[in-house]
């Protein structure tokens, strides 16, 4: 699953926009963690100014395999998503 907003959507928002992939690792810990900054992110008062200027999404697991398998770095296919993206 991913995170996006409606103005990734908007190419003429004129807006910075960031990518966030999180999960490389395997790790249970880093996509709860990018997700939380990314709703903190929209919803808290201290960001609006940001809000203007800058657009978010996130890929709350770029390793899916790793994660399901609790393989850590590895993504059961040889493949290390945390040393090697992209």
């Amino acid at each position: 699953n991913s995170f996006i907003t409606k103005e990734d959507l908007r190419l003429d928002s004129g807006k910075l926009r960031l990518l966030i992939v999180a999960g490389l690792d395997g790790s249970k810990y880093t996509p709860i963690a990018a997700m939380d900054l990314t709703k903190r992110f929209y919803t808290e008062e201290r960001y609006r100014s940001l809000r203007e200027k800058i657009a978010i999404s996130v890929v709350p697991c770029g390793n899916p395999d790793g994660f399901s398998r609790g393989l850590r770095n590895d993504n059961g296919f040889g493949g290390n998503p945390a040393a090697g993206y992209p």
